[in-house]
């Protein structure tokens, strides 16, 4: 999604001001003509879902022979199971901020089932959870933050979540989220952003509170205006069983010790490029623990055994 002020969004408006407009009378379905203030959505530029009001996409409905389309969402546009609205190219779609904010959400299904294309492209499915504004998905709109990397993976009873950006404009802070089935979500962290930058910048957080089985992490970008973009979300399939690497840093040409609270087969040592640097079966069948001799360069390292990572440091 790309964001873009609620001022950018309403000159664009101005520029159709002498152009068709069809706004919502309530709650109602899209493709009811008793839902809007005139017939049901066709080409018009400008489709307004007032403030209160809930319009539901019961049949997937495409307006892609239209030229471009401005969706203005002051309520909420709610998408049934396995249905999907396709704008055609120019269109851009506005979640009001409010209050209360504008939502776009969604009732059943999962992943793909529902999605909303501007162009031919997807920018909004199920798996992406429900939106509430400020938000904008808008085509050629600049990008706040250009985000190259987001990444989550378990090290020992915890999970990590890393992200890279290459630019950023007018960004305050991200919010990092997290959700058990893809569908409800809750804020784990805020983390400031860089304001204006034009270089790399990496993040890194821990999530401690990560559950066994599948967790969903979702990203978000907020301006300092207000308005928010979300990114991909990503998911870990956790395993409560941990490691443990002792000590922690060790010397070139010692030993260390991996433990966890299950079985210790094998231990994978590899690098941060994802190089396989030796692997140790453990003698042991049925021990907790697994001694491993070093005889690698000083640096960062990953440690591997029962699926699980943990990150130890080589000394001179």
């Amino acid at each position: 999604m790309k964001s873009i002020s609620l001022s950018l969004f309403l000159l664009l408006l101005c520029g159709y001001a002498n152009s068709s407009i069809v706004s919502s009378t309530g709650d109602g379905n899209w493709n009811d003509n008793d839902t809007w203030d005139g017939t049901s959505p066709g080409c018009y530029d400008t489709i307004v879902i007032e403030l209160g009001h809930r319009v539901r996409i019961t049949s997937t409905e495409t307006l892609t022979g239209c030229t471009g389309i401005y969706l203005w969402i002051k309520g909420e546009l709610n998408f049934q199971t396995g249905k999907k609205l396709h704008l055609p190219c120019g269109s851009v779609v506005f979640v009001d901020e409010g209050p209360p904010a504008g939502q776009i959400t969604k009732s059943g299904g999962g992943g793909s089932s529902n999605t909303m294309t501007i162009c031919g492209d997807v920018y909004w499915r199920t798996g992406d959870g429900d939106v509430a504004g400020a938000a904008i998905f808008c085509p050629g709109c600049s990008l706040p933050v250009e985000l190259v990397k987001f990444i989550a993976y378990q090290i020992g009873g915890d999970v990590e979540l890393a992200w890279t950006t290459l630019s950023e404009k007018n960004n305050d802070y991200f919010l990092i989220e997290h959700s058990l089935d893809g569908v409800n979500w809750s804020t784990i962290n805020r983390e400031q952003g860089a304001g204006n930058s034009s270089i790399q910048l990496d993040y890194l957080i821990r999530h401690d509170q990560a559950i066994n089985g599948v967790n969903y992490y979702r990203l978000s970008q907020v301006d300092f205006d207000g308005a928010k973009e979300y990114f991909d979300v990503i998911s870990v399939d956790f395993n409560k069983s941990f490691i443990h690497v002792y000590p922690n840093p060790v010397r070139m040409g010692e030993s260390i010790t991996v433990s966890g609270n299950t079985v210790i087969e094998s231990v994978k040592i590899i690098d941060f490029t994802g190089k396989l640097i030796l692997t140790s079966e453990n003698q042991n069948v049925e021990s907790k623990t697994q001694t491993v001799y070093l005889n690698i360069n000083a640096g960062m390292y990953i440690v591997i055994a029962n699926e699980n990572q943990f990150r130890f440091c080589v000394t001179n």
